[in-house]
């Protein structure tokens, strides 16, 4: 005969997949973000200061936008 699958079976077989699937993808974050920061390093060590102020630059106006949006969204919460 075969057993029944319950739905407490049903349930700890997805959380297992998604703790496997989440798993992976936090690897994975983590190595493409090791990726961009060592990218990032290298093209900065080729800019000229006039470029490296350029780019500071937009790194605060970046943030400034980052900064607005997440106040945005934590007052709609």
């Amino acid at each position: 005969m075969k057993k029944k699958a319950t739905n407490e079976d049903i349930a700890n077989f997805i959380k297992q997949c998604a703790e496997e699937i989440n798993s992976q993808l936090d690897y994975e974050l983590r190595v493409a973000d090791s990726s961009i920061w060592r990218a990032e390093k290298e093209l900065i060590d080729t800019f000229t200061d006039k470029q490296k102020n350029l780019y500071c630059e937009f790194l605060n106006a970046r943030q400034h936008y980052y900064d607005i949006l997440t106040q945005k969204y934590k007052t709609v919460k």
